[in-house]
């Protein structure tokens, strides 16, 4: 009988008996504050964004739902295109630079040589350098009368005349990507350097014993 009472006190289900452990109870409420703020600061604003761009919604007025309708018209935007170009350009341009001088630097550093942690800690300024900072900087370095880079570009004789990097829409966007490369350079070296010195060096010398 106390074998039956017993079994009839427990949860009938797998699941059921899963979930109401204390320790499961414990788990639910440490992670129940982070639920809500996901749901309230990122699920309850996405979710309204999606019903607000399928309505014909104004500011002050409550609108009507027209589904895709705004999507179309976006789509036959010359802006609007060549807005979602350029956001393509850029990313593809950076990302790809960012990993292929990533990995050049992080083979480089990864060498025995004098100075290197000088050299390793010298690489993560522009990461550490604050951002406002490292605009005006650069802004200034592609100002349309006292460009330094364009002095430079001039004295080397690699150009005959001032470039326009901030007033050609072409130059505009090399600037930006020339811009957020510098900026996460670091980030994308440092990545691949922490990577290689995980590698053990026994795993070198077979190779060059194996005549790699």
């Amino acid at each position: 009988m106390t074998t039956i009472a017993r079994a009839q006190r427990l949860p009938a289900s797998g699941w059921a008996r899963r979930f109401v452990k204390p320790e499961a109870l414990t788990g639910y409420c440490l992670i129940s504050p982070a639920v809500f703020l996901m749901l309230v600061l990122l699920a309850y604003p996405f979710v309204l964004a999606v019903y607000i761009s399928l309505t014909d919604r104004i500011l002050g007025e409550p609108g009507k739902v027209i589904w895709s309708r705004n999507f179309l018209k976006l789509l036959q935007d010359s802006l609007f295109r060549q807005t979602v170009w350029n956001s393509f350009v850029y990313t593809l341009s950076t990302v790809c630079l960012k990993m292929l001088l990533g990995i050049i630097l992080a083979l480089l550093l990864n060498q025995e040589m004098r100075y290197r942690n000088l050299v390793r800690g010298a690489l993560l300024l522009p990461w550490i350098v604050p951002t406002s900072l490292s605009v005006l900087t650069w802004l200034w370095m592609f100002d349309s009368l006292f460009s330094v880079v364009n002095y430079l570009l001039l004295g080397l004789g690699l150009i005959s005349k001032k470039v326009p990097w901030l007033g050609d829409p072409f130059w505009a966007m090399v600037s930006v990507i020339i811009v957020n490369t510098w900026r996460g350079l670091p980030f994308f070296a440092v990545s691949f350097l922490a990577g290689l010195m995980t590698i053990p060096k026994e795993l070198y010398e077979a190779a060059e014993t194996d005549g790699a």
